[in-house]
């Protein structure tokens, strides 16, 4: 036997080296522990047992073979769990408990992960074996249940003994062998082979053996039942005889053998007979009945919620097909079933009645598109190919990532039967249009389900992704899954998945599924995952649907920011941010390379912060010969990365316009393309210019080195256009950073002022001096010129005019220049070859003279030296009209050659008209001012032979006019319309600055002086005061996204500018182009707005002393009084501007005594008008019916010639009495005065107004228009404005805007205000300047003037006046902290709403603002509560305070008139009489709202603490001990296991009970004690507080005190707060 033990401990470790050689290589093993049994039992018999072996013998040798067996069965189940799957999961059988549960072997529900016992296990192998799957029917079985075959079965009930007495008469369970069964006892993994074998009738193949039993019946459980397949043993775990099996895990062994899930005929579990047990139940065993499916067919409506209908069949019938997955992975049509039946099977799947059902009180909302749309994977049961069941996969996991309307706006509603009336959250599909909902986001469903990673990230639990060509995901799987795409669903590891989509039969490859499924950053996607075989890795995957954004995706660059828009409507990412900065330095010594490309090398410097520099390369562009760019250097392209809820994407967006500041090197002077830039050129056009930027590591993290800082992003900071433009107004500083300040702009917009005007002066071209450079060309072919003259050739005069230099060089500038052009002709045989102008000739033989001359000792060298020393001859022949070139007909004779060489340097000089010592005597001081002057005289030869000039300058003057007189100076100016309004912007002054370094002045005078709205002055900016010094601006929003100000220059100035001439001749022979000078002067802004016009009366009119001497007369009998007196009155108001330094300005005005002449006359009475009724001869008033008969009476006259009038068709005649003198009280005469002011023929004197003058200043007079009064204007909120002569209608809301000159600072403070406040405040103003600005309809918008208020207090500015805070009452606590959207602001903003007192309206949520920066410590600084109480805030609810708006008061006494007397601080102090006060009542209910009470006396007058709150205290406690012994009866039933139903049903009752006396007793005391008017009436209830304590409990009232705010003057009181 030792012997037997090596050999076979021998094999067995070769047999394990095989085996897990097999397993490494070849596919997973499958043992057939049949061929290892009979293989050792061979070897432990020596190849001699049989059945004919002694028995002894036998036995003993079966015994140890037994035990070897026991070591091959472990050896197989383990082998068997490494083939397949490795993870252990909790879910791995519950499809196996399903099937179980569906056939009605089991009812497990929540235990299958609980111990099963043996009895339960023998009820489920008893129906198996009956197939009486109602457990009704064992239950009622009687003459089972009472058959006693074991001593404990009574230890269970009814049907688990009916069943154990079936099984042992089956001979499926035998007992313990002392009597027993143990029916409560856990049964164990061998028990249940035990019972497994018998059932299947293989108990005689069991080896006899009694030590070893348990691996016995466990291997023919295997080996012939195939009850274990490679799922149970990779979870199990075990090959333990005594490992306690779950519910979960007996389920499965039973479903295996019932072929649950099995389609090959191969493997099926049959028993001894060859029978499948599975047949024998509705929807049991392999190949008939069991299939998974795929729907297709249906027909969705454009949400993808709702199935439609289906397919019409033959018979119009609306089906979906059901398409079996095969083993391949590929799919093939088989059953097609009806859409309303398919909707049946999965009500009742569900657990619902087949059909919805109405009569519930609880909504039937079932919806087939939530469980079922096409691609949705079931499992189907089959009887007869019919469909008559089917299951849904409750380990299906969705990944949905199309995007929806927000769920706040669209909910799914519901018909009246429970269908859906409109499923709401309506889909984005990425390239669909019409949605209603501009504003789509990912699901809730995909949002909301998160888990956190290995790394500690937060992941999407349902996010798709692919690594390679592997799919990733997580669903309900523990960790997210790198999954191998394959094609056989059949045969699927755990790590591998079989890919479908729903427009597909065939299984998708690896490539074909990642290019199908988009991520969140990509596109849209509906996958539906499903864990087939429940191990917890998921088999299967269907695309249902799936869209990418393609073009949907854009990239831009604006507001600061690089974005990439997807979807317009659906998210806009930052992918990078723009940087802002000056252009500090360029290296000029030469270029950088940079992977290939030249790149200029630049510093900038960081707007806000120039200490801030870095080193950044920008593109150096290169042009082609048509000025395309050839983006040698330049980027064409950029990638950019984006993410969306955890995807990422990379789009290559088109970057050809993102360096636009680049093109600026194209040369505009020329009209060519300037490719070849140099760094110093480059520095020239961009030094110190603000730009905004991006450098390639801004939007690529890998980029590094130099590569880092390339520009790939390059413009000017200035926006296509300002934002607004206007004068500053006034400039203050803000709180939320040393660089911002707010300024008040008046907005007029800048219009075309003087434009274009010319000055000339008299004079010639060769007289100019404006020509800093002439190019002189010759573009005909036949013309002829020599190298001294190159075509093209520019010659720079440095500011030397051509009649200059001719009469430096020694000529007669007016002599030379009247020199007539000719033309030489050259022949050759007769026939002209070429025709040549002598243009250049003596320029060349001048400056060949020059170096000659220069080396000469003295001047005898003007006599000595010849032509042929300075080697001109050609160019004198071509002077003579000859040619020193052979075989011309005008060809030089060798004699004339000889006679010209000879000619000295005199004598050419001479010849020229050139004198010979001015000629000597300048080249002998300056050489080289000599050559330059020679060269000019080939300009002015080119002059003699062109005429006019004619190219005018950019502003469209020409350089010559009519008259032959050369361009001096282009004239224009600026112009600007009236105010439009008035609006306040928060500027950057850093940025401002650097914006426009040129007015680096202008800025600081704006941002860093007081004189920050009065523009320089300067000679010609006038003496008075005018809207020409206003500082204009325009608001742009820089690169940052922060807005800037843009000064513009309206000062007077002058600078050079240039202008290109051309001169030809008619031949167009020679042309001849220059750089003209002229002066372009800015003349500055033209004047807008007016000077005053109305005449002030300043002296004024004293009416009553001559009322008086009027009165006298007219008493002596005079009829009419008449007197001339004299007042001073003043015009044309201004402001002069001064040296001093105390006062830069001083009020002035023109005065003069006017002529009054006063006429008095003695008042009468008005005339009185009354009608008498026209009666007829019977006393009847006449009647007049028609319009005929009316016009006839009234005009018609009675017999006292008085008129006739029809009112209301009765007839009167008129009757009116004269008008009679009026007299006073003593008698006298009653005065009626009038004046009249003569202003003709009157002396004015300038003077300085003085103090007593200007306060009787009345410029503006207005009023609120009247509803009585001004009926035919009436409107609600106007106002008449009386202004310099003519009566405007205004809306209160139009703006008066006063800029007033500080005699002291020298600025301009500029105020704000509307009509209203400005009417409210009494005010009135003196003005110099104004402007008026109206509507269409004629209203007054905009009033503006440069003056001051009269009496020196500037009128209040819209919103500053308290009283247009509103006061509101907050009755709830609960605030959100918020920050400001760009700023560094933090609101603290109530979570309910507050009310408006004493309106009693809803107001809204009310905030405080906390001006801070990020780095504060905020629970120093910022206080997050909002208590209960009052608030006074703005009209868009910030609080600008809370103490001191309520106040407590007492009453301290009151009688049953409603008679009151009230101490208003309760201290005594103010006692007063409330009884005509506005008394208005509020209370907080006791859900926290703050409510207006109503009038009602039928309240009483309690404490709320001592009375109201301590009742609902009292209550609430009552609540909480009903709830408490509920919780108690709860407590005790888990305890005990035993139901107490009743008492539960008790305790809930008094709950509900407790709770509504709390609801009841709220209600009550609402109405009774809160909701009411308290005092202020008559029989108050304050009166009936007083009288029940003086007579009733005979005792001095408590004192009625309350809180309560003053509001418009009504008193608000706090109910709440009454008494406490």
């Amino acid at each position: 036997m030792l012997l037997l033990r090596r050999i076979i401990l021998k094999e067995i470790k070769i047999a394990r080296g095989i085996l897990q050689f097999y397993y490494k290589t070849l596919k997973p093993l499958e043992i057939n522990a049949a061929i290892l049994y009979h293989y050792y039992a061979r070897i432990a018999t020596g190849g001699v047992l049989s059945p004919d072996a002694p028995k002894k013998y036998r036995r003993n040798t079966m015994k140890n073979i037994s035990r070897i067996l026991a070591l091959v069965l472990a050896l197989t189940m383990v082998i068997g769990a490494f083939a397949s799957v490795s993870a252990a999961k909790a879910t791995w059988y519950n499809n196996a408990v399903e099937y179980l549960e569906s056939i009605g072997v089991a009812d497990i529900g929540t235990k299958a992960g609980t111990k099963i016992t043996r009895a339960e296990f023998a009820l489920m192998v008893a129906k198996i074996d009956s197939t009486w799957v109602n457990t009704q029917w064992w239950d009622e079985n009687g003459v089972l249940a009472d058959t006693v075959v074991f001593k404990d079965q009574a230890d269970t009930d009814k049907a688990h003994r009916a069943a154990i007495c079936y099984a042992y008469q089956r001979a499926l369970i035998v007992g313990d062998g002392d009597g027993n069964f143990r029916p409560n006892a856990t049964i164990d993994l061998a028990e249940a082979s035990v019972v497994i074998v018998r059932l299947m009738g293989f108990q005689n193949d069991v080896p006899e053996n009694g030590d070893q039993w348990q691996y016995n019946w466990m291997y023919v459980a295997n080996k012939f039942c195939h009850a274990f397949d490679r799922v149970f043993m990779s979870n199990v775990d075990t090959v333990n005889p005594d490992y306690e099996l779950s519910y979960g895990e007996a389920a499965y062994l039973l479903a295996t053998i019932l072929n649950w899930g099995n389609e090959s005929d191969d493997v099926l579990c049959l028993t001894k007979k060859g029978e499948n047990l599975g047949k024998n139940f509705p929807w049991g065993g392999a190949g008939t009945s069991s299939d998974i499916v795929r729907v297709e067919g249906l027909e969705m409506d454009s949400t993808n919620q709702l199935v439609l209908g289906g397919t019409l069949d033959n018979e119009g019938t609306k089906v979906a097909g059901l398409f079996a997955v095969g083993g391949s992975g590929s799919v093939t049509a088989a059953y097609p079933i009806a859409v309303d039946e398919l909707e049946k099977l999965v009500r009742v799947s569900l657990g619902l009645s087949a059909t919805r059902d109405t009569s519930g009180e609880t909504l039937d909302t079932f919806n087939l598109g939530d469980y079922v749309q096409n691609g949705t994977l079931l499992k189907v049961k089959r009887v007869d190919n019919k469909v008559t069941a089917v299951s849904l996969f409750s380990t299906k996991s969705v990944s949905d990532t199309f995007l929806v309307a927000k769920a706040s706006t669209n909910v799914r509603t519901y018909n009246y039967d429970g269908s859906v009336k409109n499923p709401g959250l309506y889909p984005k599909y990425a390239n669909a249009s019409g949605s209603n909902d501009s504003t789509p986001e990912l699901p809730l469903a995909y949002t909301s389900a998160t888990y956190t990673d290995a790394d500690g990230a937060t992941q999407y639990t349902h996010a798709i992704s692919f690594a390679g060509n592997k799919l990733v995901y997580k669903g309900a799987s523990d960790k997210a899954v790198e999954y191998t795409v394959v094609s056989n669903s059949r045969s699927v590891a755990e790590d591998e998945i079989v890919v479908f989509s729903e427009e597909s039969d065939a299984p998708l490859t690896a490539a074909e599924a990642k290019a199908l499924i988009p991520n969140t950053a990509t596109g849209e996607a509906r996958v539906e995952f499903y864990d087939i075989d429940g191990d917890g890795y998921y088999d299967i995957a269907v695309v249902i649907k799936s869209s990418k954004f393609g073009a949907g995706v854009v990239a831009s660059v604006a507001k600061g920011k690089v974005t990439i828009t997807v979807k317009s409507n659906y998210k806009t990412i930052d992918v990078a941010t723009v940087s802002s900065g000056v252009i500090a330095g360029i290296e000029t010594f030469g270029k950088k390379t940079i992977n290939g490309k030249e790149y200029f090398v630049c510093t900038v410097a960081t707007l806000g912060k120039v200490e801030e520099t870095k080193t950044v390369y920008i593109p150096v562009p290169v042009f082609d010969a048509e000025g395309n760019e050839t983006y040698a250097n330049r980027a064409e392209s950029v990638k950019l990365t984006y993410a969306i809820a955890g995807a990422t994407a990379t789009v290559n967006v088109d970057a050809k316009a993102w360096t636009p500041f680049l093109d600026t090197l194209k040369n505009t002077t020329t009209g060519t393309i300037n490719d070849i830039v140099t760094p110093a050129a480059f520095k020239g056009l961009v030094y110190n210019k603000a730009v905004s930027y991006v450098l390639a590591s801004d939007i690529d993290s890998t980029a590094t080195g130099d590569a880092a800082n390339v520009v790939v992003y390059l413009a000017d900071t200035a926006a296509a256009s300002a934002a607004d433009t206007g004068f500053i107004v006034k400039v203050e500083k803000t709180e939320t950073g040393d660089n911002t300040f707010k300024v008040t702009l008046a907005s007029s917009k800048m219009e075309a002022g003087s434009d274009g005007v010319a000055t000339y002066a008299a004079g010639t071209l060769a007289d100019s001096t404006r020509f800093s450079w002439f190019n002189l060309k010759v573009p005909g072919v036949d013309t002829y010129t020599d190298s001294g003259l190159k075509n093209g050739a520019t010659f720079y005069t440095n500011g030397v005019s051509v009649n200059a230099a001719l009469t430096a060089l020694g000529f007669d500038a007016a002599t030379y220049m009247a020199t007539p052009a000719t033309y030489v002709e050259y022949h050759k045989s007769g026939s002209l070859v070429q025709t040549y102008a002598t243009v250049h000739q003596v320029s060349n033989i001048l400056t060949a003279m020059v170096p000659v001359i220069a080396a000469a000792d003295d001047a005898s060298v003007l006599t000595t030296k010849t032509l042929k020393d300075i080697g001109q001859l050609s160019a004198y022949c071509q002077y003579k009209g000859k040619t020193t070139g052979a075989n011309y007909n005008e060809t030089a004779t060798a004699a004339e050659q000889a006679t010209y060489n000879a000619l000295t340097l005199k004598a050419l000089l001479d010849e020229f008209g050139c004198d010979a010592d001015t000629f000597y005597a300048l080249v002998k001081a300056d050489a080289t001012k000599a050559k330059e002057y020679a060269a000019l005289v080939k300009v002015a030869d080119a002059i003699r032979y062109t005429g006019t000039t004619v190219t005018t300058t950019s502003t469209g003057a020409a350089v010559v006019n009519a008259s032959g007189e050369y361009l001096e100076s282009v004239v224009s100016s600026a112009k600007f319309g009236k105010v439009s309004g008035v609006k306040t912007y928060e500027v950057r002054a850093s940025a401002s600055y650097l914006w426009d370094i040129e007015n680096y002045d202008a800025y600081h005078k704006i941002f860093a002086t007081s004189q920050n709205a009065y523009q320089f002055q300067n000679a010609t900016s006038g003496t008075k005061v005018t809207d020409a010094d206003f500082i204009y601006v325009s608001v742009f929003k820089d690169a940052s996204a922060q807005q800037v100000l843009k000064y513009i220059n309206t000062v007077n100035s002058s600078v050079d500018a240039v202008a290109s001439t051309k001169t030809a001749t008619a031949e167009d022979k020679f042309i001849v182009t220059g750089e003209y000078n002229y002066k372009q002067v800015f003349a500055g802004a033209d004047a807008t707005w007016t000077q005053y016009q109305s005449i002030l009366l300043i002296g004024g009119i004293d009416t009553a002393s001559v009322e008086a001497e009027a009165k006298a007369a007219l008493k002596a009998g005079a009829t009419t009084f008449t007197k001339e007196a004299t007042t001073k009155v003043a015009k044309d108001p201004y402001y002069e501007k001064t040296p001093s330094a105390s006062a830069k300005f001083v009020k002035k005005w023109s005065v003069a005594n006017a002529k009054v002449t006063f006429t008095a006359v003695q008042d009468k009475t008005e005339g009185v008008q009354t009608y008498v009724p026209v009666v007829d001869k019977n006393g009847a008033q006449v009647k007049v019916l028609t319009d005929t008969e009316k016009a006839y009476w009234e005009s018609q006259l009675a017999p006292d010639d008085m008129p006739y009038k029809v009112i209301d068709k009765l007839l009167y005649r008129v009757n009116t009495t004269n008008s009679v003198p009026k007299v006073d009280a003593n008698g006298d005469p009653v005065v009626k005065l009038t004046y009249d002011v003569s202003y003709e023929g009157l002396e004015w004197t300038v003077e300085t107004v003085k103090d007593e003058d200007f306060a009787k200043v009345s410029t503006v007079k207005t009023r609120a228009l009247d509803p009585t009064a001004d009926k035919g204007d009436y409107l609600p909120g106007y106002y008449y404005v009386d202004f310099d002569g003519t009566k405007y209608k205004a809306d209160e809301t139009a703006t008066i805007i006063v800029m007033t000159p500080d005699a002291k600072t020298g600025n301009l403070n500029g105020s704000t205000t509307t009509v209203k406040a400005f009417t409210e405040a009494g005010k009135d103003l003196f003005v110099s300047y104004e402007q008026v600005t109206t509507s269409k309809d004629g209203d007054l918008t905009v009033l503006g003037v440069i003056g001051e208020y009269v009496d020196g207090i500037v009128a209040p500015e819209p919103g500053d006046d308290k009283n247009d805070y509103k006061i509101v009452y907050l009755g709830k606590t609960g605030t959100t902290l918020e920050a400001t959207e760009y700023g560094k602001d933090i609101l603290v903003k109530s979570t309910y709403s507050a009310v408006e007192v004493p309106a009693g309206t809803e107001f809204g949520s009310i905030y405080y603002r906390y001006s801070t920066y990020a780095e504060a410590k905020y629970a120093a600084t910022i206080d997050a509560t909002l208590p209960v109480g009052y608030y006074a805030v703005t009209a868009d609810g910030e609080i600008k305070g809370s103490t001191g708006i309520a106040k407590k008061g007492a009453i301290l006494s009151v009688d049953a008139q409603g008679n009151l007397k009230v101490d208003l601080n309760n201290d005594g102090k103010e006692v007063v009489d409330g009884t005509n006060f506005k008394w208005e009542f509020f209370y907080v209910d006791f859900d926290g709202n703050y409510k207006k009470a109503g009038d009602s006396t039928a309240v009483t007058l309690v404490n709320f603490n001592t009375a109201i709150q301590a009742q609902i205290n009292t209550l609430q406690n009552n609540i909480n001990k009903a709830q408490a012994e509920y919780d108690a009866i709860v407590a005790e039933e888990i305890a005990t296991g035993e139901k107490r139903t009743a008492a539960k049903i008790t305790a809930k009752e008094n709950i509900a009970k407790a709770e509504k006396a709390l609801a009841d007793y709220k209600v009550s005391a609402e109405a009774k004690n809160l909701n009411g008017k308290f005092w202020g009436t008559a029989n108050s209830p304050a009166y009936t507080y007083v009288l029940t304590y003086k007579y009733a409990y005979q005792m001095e009232p408590e004192r009625i005190t309350f809180q309560y705010i003053v509001v418009d003057g009504t008193y608000c009181v706090l109910v709440n707060s009454i008494l406490q």
